[in-house]
C-alpha cells in the first residue's frame, strides 16, 4: 500500500502549474482592483525524507569457504565472487538489486538444496530491495530537490511521468517472478529519474493553491457583485486580471435549482441584496 500511494503521489505532480512570477502579479492585481490586501498564509512544504531515514535494512548473507566452493557447481562462484569484490561490497541500492535478481535466476536450476534455501530467503527480500534502490534511492531525491544544479538549469525544464511508468512496470514484472532484468535499461531509467523536477513542481503547486485560497477569501468578503450585476469594483477586477467577473454569482444558482419553482423563487428573493 506504502508503494502504491507514492506512485499515485508523485504522479500526481506532472501537471503544469503557473510560474510563481504569475502568481504573484495575478495577488497583485487583485490586492489592487480591490484595495485590499491579500495575504498568503503561510504553508511549510515538507522536505522528501533524507534516505537513511527511508531506507530498509536487508540481511546480509555469510557462508563459508566450503559453501562458496561448492557454489561453483551451479555456475555461482563467479557471481557471488563479484560480490565480494571491493566494488561489489560498497555497491549502491540499484546494483545489489541487480546482483541479487541475477543469484535468483542463476540459482534457479541449481540443484543444492541449501542454495534453494537461501534463493527462498532472497526472494522474500524482493519488495525492500525494490524499495531501497527506488523510493529510498539518491535519484528520487534528487528529482524531489526544489531545483536541479546540472549546468545552471532549471529544474521545471524537465517533468515526465516516463521515467514512473518504465519503474512501475519494471517493479510489477519482477514482483510476478520475471527475473529478466534489463540492469543497462534500469541504471538509465533511474538516471532520467533524478533529471525530473517533481520538487520544482511541488513547490509551484503548493503556490498556486495558496494563492487562490488567499484571492477565494478575499471575494468572499467584498463588494464585488450585487445581485448579477457588476460594480465599479468588479469592473477594476476584471481589467486587472484579465478574467470575468460576477459569474461567481451564478453558482449561488445551484443551492436552489434543484427547488420547485415558486420555493427557488422564495429563496432567489431571500438573496437579494447579499454580497455575493
Amino acid at each position: 500500500m506504502r508503494k502504491s500511494l507514492l506512485w499515485s503521489v508523485i504522479g500526481s505532480l506532472s501537471f503544469a502549474c503557473a510560474p510563481a512570477s504569475e502568481l504573484e502579479l495575478y495577488r497583485l492585481r487583485v490586492s489592487q482592483a480591490l484595495d485590499r490586501d491579500v495575504p498568503l498564509d503561510y504553508e511549510r512544504i515538507e522536505a522528501y525524507p533524507r534516505q537513511r531515514d527511508l531506507r530498509v535494512p536487508i540481511v546480509r548473507d555469510d557462508i563459508g569457504i566450503i559453501a562458496f566452493a561448492e557454489l561453483h557447481q551451479c555456475d555461482l562462484g563467479g557471481l557471488v565472487g563479484g560480490r565480494n569484490s571491493g566494488l561489489g561490497r560498497f555497491a549502491g541500492a540499484s546494483q545489489r538489486l541487480a546482483y541479487e535478481i541475477r543469484f535468483l535466476d542463476a540459482a534457479a536450476t541449481c540443484e543444492l538444496e541449501w542454495v534453494q534455501d537461501l534463493r527462498r530467503q532472497k526472494q522474500s527480500r524482493l519488495p525492500a530491495l525494490l524499495w531501497n534502490a527506488i523510493f529510498a534511492g539518491p535519484e528520487l531525491t534528487g528529482a524531489f530537490a526544489a531545483r536541479q544544479h546540472e549546468g545552471g538549469r532549471q529544474a521545471g525544464a524537465i517533468v515526465s511521468a516516463g521515467p514512473l511508468e518504465a519503474l512501475r512496470l519494471t517493479v510489477d514484472a519482477i514482483l510476478q517472478g520475471d527475473l529478466n532484468l534489463d540492469v543497462r535499461a534500469f541504471e538509465e531509467t533511474l538516471f532520467e529519474l533524478k533529471r525530473q523536477a517533481y520538487g520544482e513542481r511541488r513547490h509551484r503547486w503548493t503556490a498556486l493553491r495558496r494563492t487562490l485560497n488567499a484571492v477565494s477569501r478575499v471575494l468572499r468578503t467584498s463588494r464585488v457583485c450585487l445581485n448579477d450585476s457588476p460594480t465599479p469594483r468588479s469592473r477594476r477586477l476584471a481589467a486587472g486580471t484579465g478574467g470575468r467577473c460576477c459569474q461567481a454569482a451564478a453558482w449561488g444558482r445551484r443551492e436552489w435549482a434543484g427547488l420547485p419553482r415558486d420555493r427557488a423563487r422564495a429563496h432567489q428573493r431571500g438573496r437579494a441584496g447579499r454580497v455575493l
